[in-house]
């Protein structure tokens, strides 16, 4: 049996024409409609960003769980899927690794999607798997050109593979400036990820091999460490002495 796991989604705000996103690892505008529209729509669900993209934020996220995926992870007391709260901070060092979070958590809170919010080098590590985009173009005209060291996201979206199921011109509020277009992309033919679940059975006589063999490691260290306090990893703490699931 497949279980599908979550859907992977984008949201992106870039100038127009020039596609910018951000410039000295700013976002070279502000719009204070679309960040609050960011804030409705990734509310509650994973969110996976660069090293970059966190920095320059400063901060996780509140009521999300911020996955930052860079080659030099940050790994402390709060960094751990075993320590999720409603605002969680995990760092990944790979792709795969921040896959896994992304659905893990994203499954147990009953979500269909989570989101990848940048920057450059996070739309192209994922591109092959997104299958939906919350686009902002934001209409700068000849206000914003592209310089070296922009980072940009080019993407072009083709009809014949995209439907375009929300679109709405925002008029620039009092707090924005420029007014912006902002459009909801969806893939055709989407991209499925699952999971086969006969690839996780574990044979009884492997489990109980490997539960007598976490038994015995642990018996063996209070043996040679009796002043030593122990304290047992999460997942052990589920078999009780007798090997029996507590």
């Amino acid at each position: 049996m497949r279980i599908s796991l979550p859907s992977i989604s984008y949201i992106v705000a870039r100038s127009w024409p020039d596609s910018i996103i951000g410039r000295k690892n700013q976002l070279p505008w502000h719009l204070r409609t679309d960040l609050q529209r960011f804030r409705t729509i990734t509310l509650g669900h994973p969110i996976i960003m660069g090293r970059k993209t966190y920095v320059s934020i400063g901060r996780a996220l509140p009521g999300r769980a911020n996955i930052v995926l860079s080659r030099t992870s940050v790994y402390g007391a709060n960094s751990s899927i075993w320590q999720y709260d409603e605002t969680a901070l995990l760092w990944a060092e790979t792709r795969e690794s921040a896959l896994f979070f992304a659905d893990v958590i994203s499954i147990a809170k009953e979500k269909t999607d989570f989101f990848v919010i940048g920057g450059a080098e996070m739309y192209l590590i994922f591109r092959d798997l997104f299958n939906k985009i919350y686009l902002t173009e934001v209409l700068t005209a000849n206000k914003l050109h592209r310089e070296p060291g922009d980072a940009v996201f080019d993407y072009k979206f083709d009809n014949r593979q995209w439907n375009a199921i929300e679109t709405a011109s925002i008029p620039a509020g009092p707090k924005d400036d420029f007014p912006s277009r902002f459009t909801v992309w969806e893939r055709k033919t989407k991209y499925t990820r699952y999971v086969d679940v006969k690839d996780h059975y574990t044979e009884d006589e492997t489990r109980k091999k490997w539960v007598k063999d976490q038994l015995e490691f642990f018996d063996d260290y209070k043996l040679r460490n009796p002043s030593k306090p122990l304290r047992i990893p999460y997942q052990y703490q589920l078999f009780d002495d007798g090997g029996h699931g507590v």
